[in-house]
């Protein structure tokens, strides 16, 4: 019978085999860098890649009546529709702008035409809401009666924008 014996190779020269705690210890290693990457990304990579210039921004009608031939006009550009109705809502983005001054013009059904100046901050990444609301006014009114009554309307020739910022998504 033949004599059948396995011999172990020889290492090739130079190169010993990696035991099994270097190993481990490597793994290790290289899962603490991809963690400290992925952490300093979230920290500073936002803002490092993106620009702070420029935002993102959503008009959103809270009158009574929708607002006729809209214009939102800002240094560069101009944003022109027809109607945006009631709590309807239009997203456009301004870029290469930091802060800026817009003015907001618009008509209401019987005509009262509006204009407001919205100081706008592009804060990173963030959503700028602006939200058209009345404003109410008391006024005196004279029933069928002759009595005098004072009642709550919203002003002829004035609303107010509230400004609110929020992170991309949130109302999903």
């Amino acid at each position: 019978m033949m004599d059948q014996r396995v011999e172990p190779r020889e290492a090739a020269a130079g190169v010993t085999p990696a035991k099994p705690k270097s190993r481990i210890i490597l793994l290790v290693t290289l899962l603490n860098v991809v963690l400290m990457g992925g952490l300093l990304y979230k920290i500073f990579g936002e803002s490092l890649s993106s620009s702070n210039e420029g935002v993102t921004l959503a008009l959103i009608n809270y009158t009574a009546g929708p607002m006729l031939d809209v214009t939102f006009e800002y240094p560069g550009g101009k944003l022109a529709m027809p109607k945006i109705g009631v709590r309807e809502q239009v997203g456009h983005s301004v870029s290469n702008i930091a802060d800026f001054d817009a003015t907001l013009r618009f008509k209401d059904e019987q005509g009262h035409v509006y204009k407001e100046t919205v100081p706008v901050r592009a804060y990173n990444g963030l959503l700028l809401l602006l939200a058209v609301q009345p404003i109410l006014e008391t006024s005196v009114i004279k029933t069928a009666e002759g009595k005098e009554e004072t009642v709550v309307k919203a002003s002829p020739d004035k609303v107010f924008v509230v400004k609110s910022y929020q992170k991309p998504g949130l109302n999903k």
